[in-house]
């Protein structure tokens, strides 16, 4: 019996520790405008996909989804273990509403080794502008489906509004800008949007412009026809 047991320690233990060392970690911070760092921010990841062709010519994964979602400590910091190796995408989430994620700047995928941990990853959240597109809406039409609403930049970065608030007769989206900025409200849907003066605005594309400075809110009134 004891001489089984050997024999299956010594196979089950080089498997159990080649697994372990397949695997790797990231461990980094949060910091809020490259400066402070963000308590209580949700850090997404996920692995970076190789695809290739069947012999069919359709497109097929090569290997399993890796996501998941950690949150930071009181400094900021965060730390992923157990990661495949190979390139993740990080995007730090922002833990106030006129906060901008840290995606929306361009952030190269972090690479992780076998057994090694990729530190020093730093995520930048920084401090925005909060933009209300405030809405008329008597009938209570708008839905998630039958409107969206965001804001897009200059160089096409689309940042959608979420609603925020709901009376009877209005409903009220809310999404984080760049300070001194311009850019253009963004609108698709099934519903006609007038702006303040009554004009239909267009859909599927770049409609009310919308300029915001360093520190001011911004509000821009529509209503449904």
């Amino acid at each position: 019996m004891t001489r089984i047991a050997l024999a299956l320690a010594l196979v089950v233990f080089p498997l159990i520790l080649c697994s372990q060392q397949r695997t790797g970690s990231i461990a980094g911070s949060v910091l809020l405008d490259s400066q402070v760092g963000l308590e209580d921010s949700r850090v997404v990841y996920s692995k970076v996909i190789r695809l290739s062709r069947d012999s069919k010519g359709s497109i097929v994964e090569l290997e399993p989804h890796v996501t998941g979602i950690v949150r930071t400590g009181a400094n900021g910091t965060f730390r992923i273990d157990s990661l495949p190796s190979g390139s993740y995408y990080l995007c730090a989430l922002p833990a106030q509403a006129n906060q901008i994620k840290s995606c929306d700047s361009p952030y190269p995928p972090v690479s992780v080794r076998e057994a090694n941990t990729t530190a020093d990853v730093a995520l930048i959240v920084r401090t925005g502008v909060l933009l209300s597109i405030v809405i008329d809406d008597a009938s209570t039409r708008i839905t998630p489906q039958t409107l969206a609403v965001g804001w897009m930049s200059p160089s096409g970065a689309y940042s959608p509004a979420t609603q925020s608030a709901r009376t009877a007769d209005r409903a009220t989206l809310t999404v984080a800008i760049p300070r001194n900025s311009s850019g253009h409200l963004f609108l698709d849907g099934s519903l006609t949007i007038l702006d303040a003066s009554g004009a239909a605005l267009r859909m599927r594309g770049r409609s009310v412009p919308v300029t915001v400075s360093q520190e001011s809110d911004a509000t821009v009134a529509l209503r449904v026809q």
